[in-house]
Protein backbone atom coordinates (compact mmCIF):
# COMPACT_ATOMS: atom_id res chain seq x y z
CA UNK A 1 0.00 0.00 0.00
CA UNK A 2 1.41 3.52 -0.49
CA UNK A 3 0.01 6.73 1.24
CA UNK A 4 -1.46 7.57 4.68
CA UNK A 5 -2.61 4.80 6.75
CA UNK A 6 -6.48 4.09 7.03
CA UNK A 7 -8.52 5.06 10.01
CA UNK A 8 -11.28 5.71 12.01
CA UNK A 9 -14.58 4.92 9.41
CA UNK A 10 -12.85 5.79 6.43
CA UNK A 11 -14.74 4.11 3.41
CA UNK A 12 -12.07 3.05 1.12
CA UNK A 13 -12.37 1.84 -2.39
CA UNK A 14 -9.08 0.11 -3.21
CA UNK A 15 -7.68 -0.03 -6.83
CA UNK A 16 -5.89 -2.47 -8.15
CA UNK A 17 -4.60 -4.47 -11.25
CA UNK A 18 -3.59 -8.32 -11.64
CA UNK A 19 -2.51 -10.80 -14.35
CA UNK A 20 -5.33 -12.56 -15.71
CA UNK A 21 -4.53 -14.76 -18.40
CA UNK A 22 -3.53 -13.05 -21.80
CA UNK A 23 -5.46 -9.96 -20.20
CA UNK A 24 -5.36 -7.64 -17.04
CA UNK A 25 -8.44 -8.06 -14.28
CA UNK A 26 -8.88 -4.71 -12.28
CA UNK A 27 -9.65 -5.62 -8.64
CA UNK A 28 -11.75 -3.60 -6.03
CA UNK A 29 -11.77 -3.88 -2.73
CA UNK A 30 -13.75 -1.89 -0.24
CA UNK A 31 -12.80 -1.51 3.38
CA UNK A 32 -14.03 0.60 6.50
CA UNK A 33 -11.13 1.81 8.67
CA UNK A 34 -8.73 -0.46 7.14
CA UNK A 35 -10.51 -3.34 7.16
CA UNK A 36 -11.44 -5.57 4.00
CA UNK A 37 -15.31 -6.07 3.59
CA UNK A 38 -15.24 -7.80 -0.12
CA UNK A 39 -13.75 -7.38 -3.55
CA UNK A 40 -14.99 -7.33 -6.78
CA UNK A 41 -13.09 -7.83 -10.31
CA UNK A 42 -13.28 -7.10 -13.74
CA UNK A 43 -11.41 -7.33 -17.06
CA UNK A 44 -9.39 -3.73 -17.80
CA UNK A 45 -11.16 -3.84 -21.71
CA UNK A 46 -14.44 -3.96 -20.15
CA UNK A 47 -13.85 -0.45 -18.79
CA UNK A 48 -13.21 0.83 -22.26
CA UNK A 49 -9.44 0.86 -21.99
CA UNK A 50 -7.86 1.04 -25.27
CA UNK A 51 -6.11 -2.34 -26.74
CA UNK A 52 -2.41 -1.32 -26.65
CA UNK A 53 -0.46 2.09 -25.75
CA UNK A 54 -0.09 2.98 -28.88
CA UNK A 55 -3.63 4.54 -29.20
CA UNK A 56 -2.41 6.90 -26.44
CA UNK A 57 -1.42 9.31 -28.76
CA UNK A 58 -4.93 9.30 -30.91
CA UNK A 59 -7.20 8.15 -28.38
CA UNK A 60 -7.71 9.57 -24.75
CA UNK A 61 -8.98 6.73 -22.37
CA UNK A 62 -11.12 9.03 -20.56
CA UNK A 63 -13.17 9.35 -23.73
CA UNK A 64 -14.43 5.72 -23.76
CA UNK A 65 -14.13 5.03 -20.19
CA UNK A 66 -17.47 3.09 -18.81
CA UNK A 67 -18.64 1.02 -16.14
CA UNK A 68 -20.03 -2.01 -17.23
CA UNK A 69 -24.17 -2.73 -16.25
CA UNK A 70 -23.55 -5.74 -14.30
CA UNK A 71 -19.92 -3.65 -12.24
CA UNK A 72 -21.97 -1.24 -11.19
CA UNK A 73 -24.93 -3.38 -10.00
CA UNK A 74 -21.78 -5.11 -7.75
CA UNK A 75 -20.38 -2.47 -6.48
CA UNK A 76 -23.72 -0.73 -5.35
CA UNK A 77 -24.06 -4.00 -3.47
CA UNK A 78 -20.13 -3.56 -2.01
CA UNK A 79 -20.39 -0.13 -1.39
CA UNK A 80 -24.16 1.34 -0.23
CA UNK A 81 -24.77 -0.35 2.65
CA UNK A 82 -21.98 1.35 4.70
CA UNK A 83 -21.81 4.74 3.00
CA UNK A 84 -23.78 7.11 5.05
CA UNK A 85 -25.43 9.97 3.04
CA UNK A 86 -22.57 12.89 1.96
CA UNK A 87 -19.99 10.82 2.90
CA UNK A 88 -16.96 10.59 0.70
CA UNK A 89 -16.28 7.71 -1.18
CA UNK A 90 -12.23 7.42 -1.07
CA UNK A 91 -10.47 5.91 -4.14
CA UNK A 92 -7.26 4.38 -3.26
CA UNK A 93 -5.08 3.45 -6.13
CA UNK A 94 -2.94 0.73 -4.88
CA UNK A 95 0.06 -1.47 -5.80
CA UNK A 96 0.39 -2.18 -8.65
CA UNK A 97 -2.27 0.57 -10.34
CA UNK A 98 -0.61 0.75 -13.48
CA UNK A 99 -2.52 3.28 -15.85
CA UNK A 100 -5.87 3.52 -13.44
CA UNK A 101 -4.96 7.08 -12.44
CA UNK A 102 -5.60 7.75 -15.98
CA UNK A 103 -9.58 7.03 -15.96
CA UNK A 104 -12.47 9.78 -14.64
CA UNK A 105 -13.48 7.36 -11.98
CA UNK A 106 -15.65 10.14 -10.43
CA UNK A 107 -17.62 10.98 -13.22
CA UNK A 108 -19.41 7.32 -12.76
CA UNK A 109 -19.16 6.97 -9.05
CA UNK A 110 -19.68 10.51 -7.48
CA UNK A 111 -23.46 10.40 -9.15
CA UNK A 112 -24.01 6.51 -8.71
CA UNK A 113 -23.78 7.31 -4.85
CA UNK A 114 -24.47 11.02 -4.90
CA UNK A 115 -21.44 11.28 -2.40
CA UNK A 116 -18.08 13.11 -3.08
CA UNK A 117 -15.51 11.11 -4.40
CA UNK A 118 -11.61 11.86 -3.42
CA UNK A 119 -8.56 10.42 -4.32
CA UNK A 120 -6.35 8.93 -1.49
CA UNK A 121 -3.05 11.15 -1.58
CA UNK A 122 0.37 9.22 -1.90
CA UNK A 123 2.05 11.07 1.43
CA UNK A 124 1.14 11.63 4.85
CA UNK A 125 1.98 15.25 4.37
CA UNK A 126 0.03 18.43 4.75
CA UNK A 127 1.52 21.40 2.75
CA UNK A 128 2.46 24.13 5.73
CA UNK A 129 1.20 27.87 5.04
CA UNK A 130 3.85 30.22 4.00
CA UNK A 131 3.02 34.12 4.37
CA UNK A 132 0.44 35.81 5.37
CA UNK A 133 -1.60 36.28 2.36
CA UNK A 134 -2.80 34.18 -0.31
CA UNK A 135 -1.48 34.50 -3.99
CA UNK A 136 -2.59 32.49 -7.19
CA UNK A 137 -1.98 32.46 -9.94
CA UNK A 138 -3.94 31.54 -13.19
CA UNK A 139 -2.45 30.59 -16.50
CA UNK A 140 -4.87 29.77 -19.72
CA UNK A 141 -3.52 28.82 -23.05
CA UNK A 142 -5.48 27.70 -25.89
CA UNK A 143 -3.11 26.31 -28.56
CA UNK A 144 -3.85 26.67 -31.95
CA UNK A 145 -3.46 22.88 -32.84
CA UNK A 146 -5.77 22.06 -30.29
CA UNK A 147 -10.10 21.80 -30.41
CA UNK A 148 -10.47 25.81 -30.23
CA UNK A 149 -12.64 26.55 -26.38
CA UNK A 150 -14.06 30.17 -25.33
CA UNK A 151 -11.16 31.16 -23.04
CA UNK A 152 -11.82 34.43 -21.79
CA UNK A 153 -15.81 32.86 -21.08
CA UNK A 154 -14.29 30.45 -19.59
CA UNK A 155 -11.52 32.27 -17.12
CA UNK A 156 -13.87 34.86 -16.09
CA UNK A 157 -16.29 32.77 -13.91
CA UNK A 158 -13.04 30.88 -12.84
CA UNK A 159 -11.76 33.40 -11.30
CA UNK A 160 -15.14 35.31 -10.36
CA UNK A 161 -16.15 31.95 -8.74
CA UNK A 162 -12.93 31.81 -6.54
CA UNK A 163 -13.06 35.47 -5.35
CA UNK A 164 -16.45 35.26 -4.41
CA UNK A 165 -15.55 31.67 -2.44
CA UNK A 166 -14.57 32.96 0.91
CA UNK A 167 -11.24 33.41 -0.44
CA UNK A 168 -9.24 36.87 0.18
CA UNK A 169 -6.62 36.32 -2.48
CA UNK A 170 -4.25 38.34 -5.09
CA UNK A 171 -4.64 36.88 -8.71
CA UNK A 172 -1.96 37.01 -11.32
CA UNK A 173 -3.06 36.12 -14.91
CA UNK A 174 -1.38 34.75 -17.13
CA UNK A 175 -3.12 34.46 -20.50
CA UNK A 176 -2.07 33.81 -24.48
CA UNK A 177 -1.35 37.57 -25.88
CA UNK A 178 -4.31 37.47 -28.20
CA UNK A 179 -6.81 37.22 -25.81
CA UNK A 180 -5.29 39.50 -23.15
CA UNK A 181 -7.63 42.41 -23.98
CA UNK A 182 -10.44 40.80 -23.83
CA UNK A 183 -9.62 38.90 -20.32
CA UNK A 184 -9.03 42.43 -19.23
CA UNK A 185 -12.25 43.65 -20.13
CA UNK A 186 -13.89 40.52 -19.03
CA UNK A 187 -12.31 40.99 -14.89
CA UNK A 188 -12.00 45.34 -15.12
CA UNK A 189 -13.56 45.36 -12.01
CA UNK A 190 -11.77 43.17 -10.06
CA UNK A 191 -8.61 44.56 -11.80
CA UNK A 192 -9.45 48.23 -10.51
CA UNK A 193 -9.69 46.98 -7.07
CA UNK A 194 -6.20 45.50 -6.94
CA UNK A 195 -7.79 41.90 -6.68
CA UNK A 196 -6.33 41.06 -10.69
CA UNK A 197 -3.51 41.25 -12.09
CA UNK A 198 -2.95 40.41 -15.89
CA UNK A 199 0.66 39.98 -16.58
CA UNK A 200 1.61 41.58 -19.97
CA UNK A 201 2.55 38.92 -22.61
CA UNK A 202 5.27 41.80 -23.35
CA UNK A 203 7.20 41.15 -20.78
CA UNK A 204 7.78 37.13 -22.07
CA UNK A 205 9.29 38.20 -25.34
CA UNK A 206 12.78 37.84 -23.83
CA UNK A 207 11.79 33.96 -23.11
CA UNK A 208 11.98 33.27 -26.94
CA UNK A 209 9.13 29.99 -28.19
CA UNK A 210 9.47 26.48 -27.54
CA UNK A 211 10.59 24.45 -30.40
CA UNK A 212 8.59 21.47 -31.50
CA UNK A 213 9.59 18.02 -29.65
CA UNK A 214 8.06 15.19 -31.21
CA UNK A 215 8.49 12.98 -27.94
CA UNK A 216 6.71 13.84 -24.09
CA UNK A 217 10.09 14.84 -22.57
CA UNK A 218 9.16 14.51 -19.12
CA UNK A 219 12.47 13.91 -17.04
CA UNK A 220 14.28 17.13 -18.52
CA UNK A 221 16.47 18.52 -15.98
CA UNK A 222 15.45 22.18 -16.76
CA UNK A 223 12.82 24.29 -16.94
CA UNK A 224 12.43 25.18 -21.10
CA UNK A 225 8.99 26.32 -20.93
CA UNK A 226 8.82 29.64 -21.40
CA UNK A 227 5.25 30.00 -20.11
CA UNK A 228 6.66 28.84 -16.87
CA UNK A 229 9.86 30.94 -16.76
CA UNK A 230 7.97 33.58 -17.39
CA UNK A 231 5.57 33.07 -14.68
CA UNK A 232 8.44 32.88 -12.29
CA UNK A 233 9.70 35.77 -13.72
CA UNK A 234 6.83 37.85 -13.35
CA UNK A 235 4.92 36.64 -10.73
CA UNK A 236 5.39 37.21 -7.26
CA UNK A 237 7.75 35.26 -6.19
CA UNK A 238 5.16 32.89 -4.21
CA UNK A 239 2.08 31.22 -5.28
CA UNK A 240 0.38 29.45 -3.10
CA UNK A 241 -1.99 27.89 -5.87
CA UNK A 242 -1.51 27.40 -9.29
CA UNK A 243 -4.25 26.69 -11.57
CA UNK A 244 -3.70 25.96 -15.41
CA UNK A 245 -6.61 26.21 -18.05
CA UNK A 246 -5.38 24.27 -21.15
CA UNK A 247 -6.07 20.84 -22.82
CA UNK A 248 -4.22 18.00 -22.06
CA UNK A 249 -1.82 15.30 -23.66
CA UNK A 250 -0.88 11.83 -23.18
CA UNK A 251 1.96 9.24 -24.50
CA UNK A 252 2.94 6.26 -23.46
CA UNK A 253 0.97 6.44 -20.55
CA UNK A 254 2.92 9.95 -19.23
CA UNK A 255 0.76 13.30 -19.16
CA UNK A 256 1.32 16.83 -20.22
CA UNK A 257 0.10 20.15 -20.37
CA UNK A 258 -0.70 21.62 -23.75
CA UNK A 259 1.11 25.15 -24.32
CA UNK A 260 1.20 27.71 -27.69
CA UNK A 261 4.89 28.42 -28.89
CA UNK A 262 4.65 31.28 -26.39
CA UNK A 263 2.48 34.30 -25.26
CA UNK A 264 3.11 36.08 -28.25
CA UNK A 265 3.19 32.79 -30.34
CA UNK A 266 0.24 31.01 -31.31
CA UNK A 267 0.56 29.63 -35.07
CA UNK A 268 1.70 26.07 -35.14
CA UNK A 269 -1.54 24.42 -35.92
CA UNK A 270 0.01 20.63 -36.15
CA UNK A 271 1.87 20.74 -32.79
CA UNK A 272 1.66 22.21 -29.58
CA UNK A 273 4.10 22.71 -26.69
CA UNK A 274 3.84 20.18 -23.89
CA UNK A 275 5.37 20.57 -20.04
CA UNK A 276 5.20 17.07 -18.10
CA UNK A 277 5.54 16.28 -14.86
CA UNK A 278 9.23 17.03 -14.09
CA UNK A 279 8.96 21.00 -15.60
CA UNK A 280 5.90 21.13 -13.69
CA UNK A 281 7.66 19.68 -10.59
CA UNK A 282 10.36 22.23 -10.80
CA UNK A 283 8.01 25.25 -11.33
CA UNK A 284 5.75 24.66 -8.34
CA UNK A 285 8.71 23.75 -5.92
CA UNK A 286 10.12 27.43 -7.99
CA UNK A 287 7.17 29.38 -6.94
CA UNK A 288 6.45 27.74 -3.71
CA UNK A 289 3.24 26.70 -4.23
CA UNK A 290 0.96 24.16 -2.05
CA UNK A 291 -1.44 23.41 -4.30
CA UNK A 292 -2.11 22.75 -7.84
CA UNK A 293 -5.40 22.61 -9.93
CA UNK A 294 -5.59 21.89 -13.59
CA UNK A 295 -8.98 22.96 -15.13
CA UNK A 296 -10.32 21.09 -18.52
CA UNK A 297 -11.87 22.54 -21.35
CA UNK A 298 -15.06 21.26 -22.89
CA UNK A 299 -13.89 18.65 -25.17
CA UNK A 300 -10.40 18.36 -24.15
CA UNK A 301 -7.81 16.58 -26.45
CA UNK A 302 -7.24 14.29 -23.75
CA UNK A 303 -8.42 14.42 -20.12
CA UNK A 304 -6.67 11.14 -19.56
CA UNK A 305 -3.33 13.52 -20.24
CA UNK A 306 -4.77 15.81 -17.19
CA UNK A 307 -5.20 12.83 -15.12
CA UNK A 308 -2.09 11.49 -15.90
CA UNK A 309 -0.67 14.35 -14.95
CA UNK A 310 -2.21 14.91 -11.98
CA UNK A 311 -1.18 11.07 -10.86
CA UNK A 312 2.37 11.70 -11.50
CA UNK A 313 2.54 15.16 -9.35
CA UNK A 314 0.67 13.81 -7.06
CA UNK A 315 2.93 10.67 -6.53
CA UNK A 316 5.90 13.12 -6.82
CA UNK A 317 5.56 15.68 -4.22
CA UNK A 318 3.31 16.24 -1.22
CA UNK A 319 0.04 18.84 -1.43
CA UNK A 320 -3.45 18.61 -2.53
CA UNK A 321 -3.52 18.27 -6.73
CA UNK A 322 -7.05 19.04 -8.46
CA UNK A 323 -8.38 18.07 -11.73
CA UNK A 324 -12.07 19.90 -12.59
CA UNK A 325 -13.51 18.88 -16.08
CA UNK A 326 -15.25 21.48 -17.45
CA UNK A 327 -17.48 19.38 -19.90
CA UNK A 328 -18.71 17.56 -16.95
CA UNK A 329 -20.33 21.75 -15.87
CA UNK A 330 -20.55 22.50 -12.23
CA UNK A 331 -18.29 25.19 -12.22
CA UNK A 332 -19.57 26.48 -9.16
CA UNK A 333 -17.70 23.99 -7.43
CA UNK A 334 -14.15 24.46 -8.32
CA UNK A 335 -14.39 27.51 -5.91
CA UNK A 336 -15.50 26.23 -3.18
CA UNK A 337 -13.35 23.18 -2.96
CA UNK A 338 -10.25 25.08 -3.46
CA UNK A 339 -11.43 27.77 -0.76
CA UNK A 340 -11.60 24.56 1.59
CA UNK A 341 -8.36 23.01 0.58
CA UNK A 342 -6.73 26.89 1.51
CA UNK A 343 -8.06 26.71 4.86
CA UNK A 344 -10.75 29.46 4.11
CA UNK A 345 -14.27 27.46 3.20
CA UNK A 346 -16.50 26.06 5.62
CA UNK A 347 -17.68 22.94 3.48
CA UNK A 348 -18.96 20.47 3.46
CA UNK A 349 -16.98 18.79 0.30
CA UNK A 350 -20.08 18.48 -2.10
CA UNK A 351 -20.34 16.31 -4.81
CA UNK A 352 -19.64 16.41 -8.20
CA UNK A 353 -18.74 14.19 -11.41
CA UNK A 354 -16.15 16.96 -12.86
CA UNK A 355 -13.49 16.58 -10.03
CA UNK A 356 -10.70 14.29 -9.61
CA UNK A 357 -8.91 15.33 -6.02
CA UNK A 358 -5.84 14.00 -4.36
CA UNK A 359 -5.54 15.28 -0.44
CA UNK A 360 -5.85 14.58 3.16
CA UNK A 361 -8.71 13.33 4.85
CA UNK A 362 -8.02 16.66 7.28
CA UNK A 363 -8.27 19.10 3.98
CA UNK A 364 -11.42 17.77 2.75
CA UNK A 365 -13.43 17.57 6.25
CA UNK A 366 -14.91 20.42 7.38
CA UNK A 367 -14.32 20.16 10.90
CA UNK A 368 -10.55 19.08 10.51
CA UNK A 369 -9.64 21.55 7.85
CA UNK A 370 -10.25 24.19 10.28
CA UNK A 371 -9.02 22.60 13.33
CA UNK A 372 -5.74 24.35 14.13
CA UNK A 373 -2.33 23.69 12.85
CA UNK A 374 0.95 24.65 14.69
CA UNK A 375 2.44 27.63 12.42
CA UNK A 376 5.74 27.15 10.60
CA UNK A 377 7.13 24.00 9.37
CA UNK A 378 4.57 21.21 9.30
CA UNK A 379 4.74 19.03 12.14
CA UNK A 380 4.90 15.49 10.24
CA UNK A 381 7.63 17.00 8.50
CA UNK A 382 9.50 16.98 11.95
CA UNK A 383 8.10 13.62 12.74
CA UNK A 384 9.76 12.29 9.63
CA UNK A 385 13.43 13.88 10.33
CA UNK A 386 13.88 12.28 14.06
CA UNK A 387 15.25 9.80 12.44
CA UNK A 388 19.11 10.67 12.97
CA UNK A 389 19.88 9.54 16.57
CA UNK A 390 23.85 10.37 17.68
CA UNK A 391 25.51 7.21 18.10
CA UNK A 392 24.68 6.47 14.12
CA UNK A 393 28.26 5.41 13.90
CA UNK A 394 30.81 6.27 11.56
CA UNK A 395 29.06 5.78 8.41
CA UNK A 396 26.33 7.77 9.21
CA UNK A 397 28.81 10.91 10.18
CA UNK A 398 30.94 10.13 6.41
CA UNK A 399 26.88 10.86 5.29
CA UNK A 400 26.37 13.40 7.77
CA UNK A 401 29.25 15.42 5.99
CA UNK A 402 28.00 15.59 2.38
CA UNK A 403 25.16 17.55 3.67
CA UNK A 404 26.94 20.94 4.67
CA UNK A 405 24.99 23.56 4.50
CA UNK A 406 25.59 27.25 3.76
CA UNK A 407 24.09 30.70 3.06
CA UNK A 408 26.14 32.24 0.93
CA UNK A 409 25.75 35.06 -2.38
CA UNK A 410 22.37 33.91 -1.61
CA UNK A 411 22.17 30.36 -2.57
CA UNK A 412 21.21 27.49 0.11
CA UNK A 413 23.39 24.12 -0.66
CA UNK A 414 22.80 21.13 0.40
CA UNK A 415 25.25 19.40 -1.90
CA UNK A 416 24.32 15.56 -0.95
CA UNK A 417 21.13 16.66 -1.84
CA UNK A 418 21.17 18.33 -5.19
CA UNK A 419 19.50 21.24 -3.65
CA UNK A 420 19.93 25.43 -5.18
CA UNK A 421 17.26 27.79 -4.29
CA UNK A 422 17.78 31.14 -5.86
CA UNK A 423 17.25 33.58 -3.88
CA UNK A 424 15.13 37.58 -4.85
CA UNK A 425 16.18 40.20 -3.41
CA UNK A 426 14.32 44.06 -3.69
CA UNK A 427 11.70 43.06 -6.47
CA UNK A 428 9.28 40.81 -5.66
CA UNK A 429 9.37 38.93 -8.82
CA UNK A 430 10.91 35.54 -9.23
CA UNK A 431 14.10 34.82 -10.99
CA UNK A 432 12.79 33.11 -14.20
CA UNK A 433 14.87 30.22 -14.10
CA UNK A 434 13.68 28.04 -10.71
CA UNK A 435 15.46 25.93 -8.75
CA UNK A 436 17.96 23.38 -10.39
CA UNK A 437 17.20 19.82 -10.49
CA UNK A 438 16.59 18.15 -6.96
CA UNK A 439 16.68 14.48 -7.06
CA UNK A 440 17.88 11.68 -5.19
CA UNK A 441 17.80 7.94 -5.66
CA UNK A 442 19.59 6.32 -2.85
CA UNK A 443 19.76 2.86 -2.27
CA UNK A 444 20.38 0.29 0.45
CA UNK A 445 23.33 -1.13 -0.45
CA UNK A 446 24.96 2.53 -1.55
CA UNK A 447 27.89 3.19 0.24
CA UNK A 448 27.64 7.05 1.27
CA UNK A 449 30.34 9.42 -0.13
CA UNK A 450 33.07 10.11 1.95
CA UNK A 451 34.49 13.75 0.45
CA UNK A 452 38.19 14.75 1.03
CA UNK A 453 38.53 16.40 4.68
CA UNK A 454 37.69 19.50 4.98
CA UNK A 455 36.71 22.18 7.55
CA UNK A 456 32.40 22.55 7.13
CA UNK A 457 31.00 25.99 6.29
CA UNK A 458 28.44 25.47 8.59
CA UNK A 459 28.25 23.32 11.57
CA UNK A 460 25.11 20.81 11.70
CA UNK A 461 24.59 20.65 15.81
CA UNK A 462 25.02 23.78 16.31
CA UNK A 463 22.86 25.55 13.57
CA UNK A 464 22.88 29.66 13.20
CA UNK A 465 20.41 32.03 11.76
CA UNK A 466 21.32 33.70 8.40
CA UNK A 467 22.87 36.87 8.15
CA UNK A 468 20.33 39.61 7.09
CA UNK A 469 20.42 41.14 3.82
CA UNK A 470 16.86 42.79 4.93
CA UNK A 471 15.62 41.64 1.48
CA UNK A 472 11.50 42.51 0.91
CA UNK A 473 9.10 40.77 2.77
CA UNK A 474 7.44 38.97 -0.18
CA UNK A 475 10.98 37.92 -1.20
CA UNK A 476 12.06 36.75 2.07
CA UNK A 477 8.56 34.49 1.79
CA UNK A 478 9.20 33.41 -2.08
CA UNK A 479 12.46 31.70 -0.54
CA UNK A 480 10.61 30.07 2.27
CA UNK A 481 8.13 28.72 0.33
CA UNK A 482 10.41 27.41 -2.16
CA UNK A 483 12.58 26.41 0.68
CA UNK A 484 9.08 24.93 2.34
CA UNK A 485 7.91 23.01 -0.52
CA UNK A 486 11.45 21.39 -1.40
CA UNK A 487 11.80 20.23 2.51
CA UNK A 488 8.38 18.78 2.00
CA UNK A 489 9.05 16.45 -1.22
CA UNK A 490 12.41 15.48 -0.09
CA UNK A 491 10.87 14.29 3.24
CA UNK A 492 8.27 12.54 1.98
CA UNK A 493 11.06 10.79 -0.59
CA UNK A 494 12.42 9.54 2.78
CA UNK A 495 8.97 8.10 3.84
CA UNK A 496 8.95 6.24 0.27
CA UNK A 497 11.92 4.69 0.67
CA UNK A 498 10.99 2.71 3.91
CA UNK A 499 13.17 0.71 6.53
CA UNK A 500 17.17 0.37 5.24
CA UNK A 501 18.38 -3.13 5.11
CA UNK A 502 22.21 -2.60 5.63
CA UNK A 503 24.19 -0.07 7.86
CA UNK A 504 24.93 2.42 4.73
CA UNK A 505 21.44 2.44 3.45
CA UNK A 506 20.57 3.06 7.15
CA UNK A 507 23.51 6.02 7.67
CA UNK A 508 22.61 7.30 4.28
CA UNK A 509 18.56 7.72 4.86
CA UNK A 510 19.31 9.39 8.89
CA UNK A 511 22.09 11.66 7.43
CA UNK A 512 19.54 12.97 4.91
CA UNK A 513 17.05 13.26 7.37
CA UNK A 514 19.63 15.52 9.75
CA UNK A 515 20.60 17.61 6.94
CA UNK A 516 17.17 18.51 6.03
CA UNK A 517 16.32 18.96 9.90
CA UNK A 518 19.28 21.52 9.78
CA UNK A 519 17.93 23.25 6.60
CA UNK A 520 14.35 23.53 8.16
CA UNK A 521 15.85 24.54 11.47
CA UNK A 522 17.76 27.35 9.20
CA UNK A 523 14.51 28.95 7.84
CA UNK A 524 12.51 28.56 10.76
CA UNK A 525 15.00 31.42 12.37
CA UNK A 526 13.81 33.87 9.83
CA UNK A 527 11.80 36.73 10.86
CA UNK A 528 9.07 38.46 9.60
CA UNK A 529 7.44 35.44 6.96
CA UNK A 530 5.08 34.01 9.00
CA UNK A 531 6.33 30.62 8.99
CA UNK A 532 7.75 29.99 12.42
CA UNK A 533 9.91 33.02 12.94
CA UNK A 534 9.35 36.62 14.98
CA UNK A 535 7.84 39.33 13.49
Amino acid sequence: MVGPEEGGDLKVLRLRIRPSGASVAVVFELAVGGESLGTVECQLEELGWPESSRGYEAQDPAATFHLPAWLVASLEGLIRPVLSEGEILWLRFSRPSGGLGLLPWERRLAPLFDCPVVRWPYFDLASAKVGRTIEVGVCATMPQAKHPFALPALLQPIVEELMHSALPATFHVFVDGAFESAVRTSLAPAISDGRVRIIPPESAERFGAAPRLYDLETDRPEIESPWLRWMLAEGPGRLDLVLFLTHGFLSDAKGALAFSESPLQNRDREWARFVGSHQLRQFLDGCGAAMLALVSPPDNHSLSGLLGLADEVARDRPGPVLVHDLGEGDPERLGPTLSLLLGKGTGPLLPTSARALYALPEQVGAALARRGRPGGFSTPIYDVLKTAPEDSGEASRRALSTFTVASEAGVVEAAGIGWQVPVVTGTGRGTGDGPRGIDFEPTDDQEPHAPEPQVPKAQLEEPEAPKQRHPEPQDQEALLATSQRILERLSGDLLRMGEPTTEAGRARVKGRAEALKYVADLFKKVPGTGIGGSG
